[in-house]
This record gives C-alpha cells, sequence and structure tokens, in this order.
C-alpha cells in the first residue's frame, strides 16, 4: 500500500473518523453537545467535499485496481456527502426523540460505503460498500426500537437484505471460480476472449444482478420498501431513499459500465423489463397509498425504473453518437435531482409528522392557509416528481428520454410517459389536501424548526435551479463519464 492509495480514500476517512470523535464526545457530553456535534458533522462534510474534488487523482485507480479515482468517483461523493449532511441535519430536529450521536454516526459509516460503491473497481469492493451501506441502514430503521412499525419493517429489511447479501456473494464467487478474478475490467476481458454464451457466466450475472436489484428496489425485489420507510424515523427515511438508494445505483452503474459490456444483448432485455415492471408496479401501487411514507417508498421505486431505463442502454446498439456518453450522464443527472426532491419532500412531511403527529394524507389538510411556505416547498416537489416543468424532475425524466428514443427503444419511453403521466394523480392528490380540503383545520407553526427549513429551503432552491438551468449539472456527468470510459476499456 503506497501514499497514493490512502489519498484516494481520504474522505471515507475523513467521514470515519468524524462518525468516532461523535460518538466518544457524545459518550462523555450527552445531549448538552448535540448542536456542536452537528456543527461538526456539516464542517467535516465540507472538508470532505473539498478534499474529494481537490486532492483526486486523475483517471487512476488505487489499491491493485479495487479503488478507482475518476470523475465519477468524485461526483458520487460529493452527492453522497452532502445528502449525508442534509439528513443529519434533519434528525437534529429529532435529537430529543431519537439518539442524535448514534443516528449521525450510522449515517457516516453507511456514507463511506456508499462512497466505495461509487469508486469501486472490483467485486470485492462492491460488495464491502453494499454491506457497509445495509448494516448500519438497518439499524437505522429501528432505532427507535420502542415503535412496532419500526422493528416489523427492520426485521424484514435485515431478513430480506441478508439473502439479497447472499445472493450477490455467491454471484460474485461463481464469477471468480470461473474467471479467477473479481476485476471488473478483467472479468469483461476474460469474458470477451472465451464468449459471452457460457451459460455458467450467465448464471454468475444472474446472481450478480439480482442482488444489486435488491439494493435498488426494483421490482420483484422492492417488498421491503414500503414497510422499512413507513416504519423508520423519518430522517431515517429520507437517507434511505436519496442515499443508500442512490449509493446501490451507482454502484450498479459502474458494473454495468465496466463488467457486463460483453454481455451487452442479454443484460439489455433483463434490466429494461424490471425497469418497466418498476414503472408500473411503482406509480399503480402508489395510487391506493394513504400515508404518505409509504405513497413517497411506492414512487421511489417507480423512479428506479426510470434511471435503470438508462442504465439498460449504456451498452445498446445505436448508430447514435455519444449514446453511452449520455445514458451514464442521464443517469447521473437523475440520481441529483432526485435526492433534491427526495430529501425535500421527506423533510416537509416530517414536519408535518412533527405537529400533527402523523403522516397520512388527512395530515396535510389546510396546509396551505397553516404554513404556506411549507406548503409551496411540497407542491414544488410533488410537481417535479411528477415531471412538470419548470421543476428539475421534468429535465430529468426529459434526459431519460431523449436516450431511449436514441437508442430505438421508443416503446419505453412511451411506457415512461405514461406511468409518469399516472403519478401525477397521486403527488398532486398530496397538493390538493394542502390547498384544496379544509375537512380537519390543522395549525401548523412557521418555521417548523430551524433545521427542517433549512433542509427544504435546500431541496426547493436546488430543485427550481436544475430545472431552470440544468446544463452545468449535466456537463459535469458528461465531464466524469469521459473518465469512466476510458477506465472501461483499460486491461
Amino acid at each position: 500500500m503506497q501514499i497514493e492509495d490512502l489519498t484516494s480514500i481520504l474522505p471515507e476517512i475523513i467521514l470515519t473518523l468524524i462518525a468516532a470523535a461523535v460518538l466518544m464526545v457524545d459518550a462523555f457530553g450527552g445531549r448538552r453537545t448535540h448542536r456542536g456535534l452537528m456543527g461538526l458533522i456539516v464542517v467535516g462534510s465540507v472538508v470532505a467535499i473539498l478534499v474529494s474534488v481537490v486532492l483526486r487523482a486523475d483517471s487512476g485507480t488505487a489499491f491493485s485496481g479495487m479503488v478507482l479515482t475518476d470523475g465519477y468517483a468524485v461526483f458520487f461523493k460529493v452527492l453522497f456527502i452532502a445528502i449525508a449532511a442534509l439528513s443529519i441535519v434533519l434528525a437534529f430536529a429529532q435529537s430529543q426523540d431519537v439518539p442524535f450521536a448514534e443516528l449521525s454516526a450510522l449515517i457516516l459509516f453507511a456514507t463511506v460505503g456508499m462512497l466505495l460503491l461509487g469508486a469501486t473497481g472490483d467485486l470485492i469492493t462492491l460488495y464491502l460498500g453494499v454491506e457497509l451501506t445495509s448494516i448500519p441502514v438497518y439499524v437505522l430503521v429501528a432505532i427507535k426500537r420502542d415503535r412496532f412499525r419500526a422493528t416489523e419493517g427492520a426485521l424484514k429489511y435485515f431478513l430480506l437484505g441478508a439473502f439479497a447479501s447472499g445472493v450477490l456473494l455467491y454471484g460474485i464467487a461463481w464469477l471468480f471460480g470461473l474467471t479467477g478474478t473479481t476485476n471488473l475490467a478483467n472479468i469483461a476481458l476474460y469474458v470477451q476472449s472465451q464468449g459471452a454464451d457460457n451459460p455458467w457466466f450467465l448464471l454468475g450475472l444472474g446472481l450478480l444482478l439480482v442482488g444489486l436489484a435488491f439494493k435498488v428496489a426494483a421490482v420483484p425485489f422492492h417488498m421491503w420498501t414500503p414497510d422499512a420507510y413507513q416504519g423508520a424515523p423519518t430522517p431515517s427515511t429520507a437517507f434511505l431513499a436519496a442515499g443508500a438508494k442512490m449509493g446501490a445505483m451507482a454502484g450498479l452503474l459502474r458494473v454495468v459500465v465496466h463488467g457486463l459490456e460483453p454481455w451487452q444483448d442479454m443484460v439489455l432485455p433483463i434490466v429494461i423489463a424490471i425497469a418497466v415492471a418498476s414503472m408500473i408496479v411503482g406509480n399503480f401501487v402508489a395510487i391506493w397509498q394513504r400515508d404518505v411514507k409509504r405513497l413517497l417508498a411506492y414512487s421511489s421505486i417507480a423512479h428506479t425504473g426510470y434511471m435503470l431505463v438508462g442504465i439498460a442502454i449504456v451498452h445498446a446498439h445505436s448508430e447514435a453518437g455519444g449514446l453511452m456518453r449520455d445514458a451514464v450522464a442521464a443517469v447521473m443527472f437523475y440520481a441529483v435531482v432526485y435526492a433534491l426532491m427526495t430529501l425535500g419532500a421527506f423533510a416537509v412531511t416530517f414536519a408535518v409528522e412533527r405537529r400533527t403527529d402523523g403522516t397520512d394524507l388527512e395530515n396535510f389538510q389546510n396546509l396551505g392557509r397553516s404554513s404556506p411556505l411549507m406548503a409551496v416547498a411540497m407542491a414544488v416537489f410533488m410537481i417535479s416528481l411528477t415531471g412538470i416543468p419548470p421543476a428539475a424532475g421534468f429535465f430529468g425524466k426529459l434526459y431519460l428520454l431523449q436516450v431511449a428514443v436514441n437508442a430505438g427503444l421508443t416503446w419505453v419511453a412511451v411506457v415512461l410517459v405514461l406511468t409518469s403521466t399516472v403519478s401525477a394523480y397521486y403527488y398532486l392528490r398530496v397538493v390538493v389536501n394542502m390547498y384544496m380540503v379544509d375537512i380537519q383545520p390543522r395549525l401548523l407553526p412557521v418555521p417548523a424548526s430551524t433545521a427542517i427549513g433549512a433542509v427544504v429551503a435546500i431541496g426547493m432552491i436546488g430543485t427550481l435551479v436544475l430545472g431552470i438551468y440544468p446544463a452545468g449539472a449535466v456537463e459535469w456527468a458528461q465531464a466524469a463519464f469521459e473518465e469512466v470510459g476510458k477506465l472501461a476499456t483499460s486491461p
């Protein structure tokens, strides 16, 4: 191990040290130190982001190719650290009800795993990142041990997650036994030389995809999602939806770009089928939900389907130039947009929950009168999640649609449009309850709290800015792909 190797994971080291410091300070200082701990986490997160951008190697590798230090890794490091910091700020508003230090440390440890997923160049690193993300999140869901829904959701998540992890590990072991390597680029080279139609290769590939599909909550591996989202404390749910899921998505995209190119003809129909099923099931089942957290859980399954459309056609055959670049960039851009929309929506839901002790649609009634700023923000998030301009969700879906059409998959683009139209019903139903239903007036003081207000403001501003001017984020994502593409074809 060389000093350059440690430099490549310096953001991960910083977050780990902050998590350890948080636990130590809380052990001696207790609740009196919570405000200071939040400040430490925010400052440390900013430092980690700056370190990620400034000290990265240029399209290189570390730890013998197990960790990649390209623009793609930096893109997701910045995104994941920001998500973690905002989730912890949101959790600060609940610091009287949950162990704030433990919750913050768990989020930071999970974020370290997410950073590894974005930088993985090897199946061993992939599995390490998946488990380092998943295990803290299991605890985050059940951190309020006196709540039945929390323990029920965590138990379902843990049992299914452990099974999916076993399937993923078995797939990794199977591919290693066949190829003699766990390096993604070397696996691709080996399969190219031996032929991609070997049924034993396909078995290992299938196990790998099943394990990752569970982690991104894609149909039919989504069963844990609504119970975990509803049972967990809302700040934990926000991190689970915007952070942990996007970490798994970053790992899946990395595997597709680096390791699955020889299997492109077989991967394309499988992933498209999962994407279409996720869009249909997620949107149609969400229609029947009365609890907003469950509604957002099923909608997150649909958004997984949208992003899987981009992932599926990364290697699709097409004469259109730059298709692979646009497909990767579209998924990366949508990940940013989805994180902003989701964090903001859960922050408003958390504010409603704190004042009304519930997250049913009825709890949002009369919000437009009693808390107009919160209601406006929630309306922006619902419009953006639907895909209505000028919010960022519209451009994110438009970019994915363009990629699908350029790849010759017009029918998939049609499914995306139709299912997005269906989503307008349940997203706008939240808006209707806020502004047009006045059955049980409820008062929500404004602001709900400084922490919640900050997360809501950041989410709303980011959603509107990226909707009006998405070019900067898109160009950053496309530039990150240029480095990913170089590494993908390197031996």
